[in-house]
């Protein structure tokens, strides 16, 4: 599925462009940052995960709002990210690959998350929110 596909099925939709939304989202985005580097210090790794997976929501939203789009679920983020923001592509998968275990450690029996998953997480997640803040810069 594609942008288009979305759009034809009103999966997404282009609204007014929100700057406050997008800025109390990149906010809300750096206070779970904040909450993944202090579980990683108390070694919460699934709450690490959980945490990086709502920064990285948060950064992706602010762009959303700031481009007056407005989407219904939450896998279509990274779709939306992926067709306008093709150098994204690879962020957006990685966005996509955290969505999918954040379900999973939420509503499953069987999600795990090591040491090894939390760092780089926390370190896919920086950067995802850093180049959020770049796109909404410039």
């Amino acid at each position: 599925m594609d942008i288009e596909d979305c759009l034809d099925r009103s999966i997404v939709k282009y609204t007014v462009p929100d700057p406050i939304s997008s800025l109390k989202s990149l906010e809300q985005s750096r206070r779970h940052l904040a909450d993944a580097e202090e579980n990683l210090y108390i070694m919460r790794h699934r709450v690490v995960v959980l945490s990086c997976y709502a920064a990285m929501f948060h950064a992706a939203k602010a762009v959303l709002y700031r481009d007056g789009v407005d989407e219904n679920r939450q896998e279509y983020i990274p779709i939306y990210l992926r067709s306008r923001y093709p150098q994204l592509m690879a962020k957006a998968n990685v966005l996509d690959v955290l969505r999918r275990f954040s379900h999973v450690a939420l509503f499953g029996l069987d999600a795990e998350a090591y040491e090894e998953d939390a760092i780089v997480s926390l370190e896919a997640a920086v950067d995802f929110v850093n180049s959020m803040e770049g796109i909404l810069k410039g």
